[in-house]
């Protein structure tokens, strides 16, 4: 369930069961079923089945955009109005880690104010700049997409979404031209930020 969906295939349950004991003296053990459930044909079907935590969108989103981090009462507040306050949890079973615990709408919308925060650099003792880490030729919105949607996503984005969020940059204009530095600085952090917020961040 952790690794593929909310409701795994039951074959695939029955055949990590049979190694975990067939295997229960290894060393390994845990290693091997992992891998069998990993080379799955159910884990190759599995993309988007699970939502990231607000753990996981924090860590993954200030490593993405390269953010000098330290803790602070201002970072733990923003943080903690996701959901997922650290070592709160009272049950030992830990946070849920089923879809629907965190993809309603208002989880999902304090994890866009978090970001929102983060990319306007309005959390004390987090600061970002995309714009001085982006190469200085990528200056065009087709390019400019493409390399933060490559760097925060590891992949391509496809379809209505990369254009949407090219149109962000392009405002109307050829998304082939040039954009100047004024407008790259006003418009790439919010460009960035509608990334981290786009499904394809938040699935795991």
């Amino acid at each position: 369930r952790r690794l593929i969906s909310d409701s795994p295939p039951e074959a695939l349950i029955q055949q990590a069961a049979a190694l975990f004991t067939a295997q229960k003296d290894a060393p390994d053990q845990l290693t091997q079923v992992v891998r069998l459930i990993l080379l799955s044909d159910g884990f190759r079907a599995a993309w988007g089945q699970k939502i990231k935590r607000p753990y996981e969108v924090t860590a993954g989103a200030l490593r993405a955009v390269n953010a000098t981090f330290v803790p602070s009462s201002s970072f733990l507040t923003r943080y903690d109005d996701m959901g997922q306050e650290l070592f709160r949890w009272p049950a030992p079973d830990g946070f849920p880690d089923v879809k629907d615990a965190w993809g309603g709408s208002v989880p999902m919308v304090y994890r866009w104010r978090f970001i929102n925060y983060l990319m306007e650099n309005g959390i004390t003792s987090v600061s970002v700049d995309v714009v001085t880490q982006t190469p200085a030729t990528t200056r065009t919105p087709n390019a400019l997409a493409d390399f933060w949607i490559s760097r925060i996503l590891g992949r391509g984005m496809e379809g209505p979404g990369r254009a949407q969020i090219v149109e962000l940059l392009a405002r109307g204009r050829n998304a082939d031209y040039d954009l100047t530095a004024e407008q790259i600085a006003d418009r790439l952090p919010r460009t960035v930020a509608v990334i981290l917020m786009a499904p394809d961040f938040q699935w795991r």
